[in-house]
């Protein structure tokens, strides 16, 4: 997964325990929401920047990303596409083993 600070591009790498920890907290708290008031205070919208900053293994500073994403559409998207991201992994790790599950299965006898 990559993202874009100050016109650098950075790579994420693997989400670690300690990464998707750090996530899960922010992202657990917004569920915690009623949909029909999903308004995000500034406080929000830090944690998300947080939580970027940390995803993408501190290789830059809050500020210097807070002023990157300075829209908070921005703010957002980047944030979601952590999420995206891992159910992404996850459903294609699921789909190959299952694969491999089929292939490797003996022939039945009749």
């Amino acid at each position: 997964m990559k993202i874009t600070i100050n016109d650098k591009e950075y790579e994420s790498g693997k989400i670690t325990r300690e990464k998707y920890r750090s996530f899960c907290e922010t992202f657990d708290s917004f569920l915690k929401k009623e949909v029909a008031s999903m308004v995000f205070t500034d406080e929000d919208l830090d944690k998300m920047i947080e939580s970027i900053v940390v995803v993408y293994g501190n290789q830059f500073t809050f500020d210097e990303a807070s002023d990157a994403l300075d829209e908070i559409p921005d703010i957002l998207l980047n944030f979601s596409l952590i999420n995206a991201e891992i159910l992404n992994k996850s459903n294609l790790q699921a789909e190959k083993q299952e694969s491999e599950i089929i292939f490797s299965e003996p022939p039945s006898m009749m």
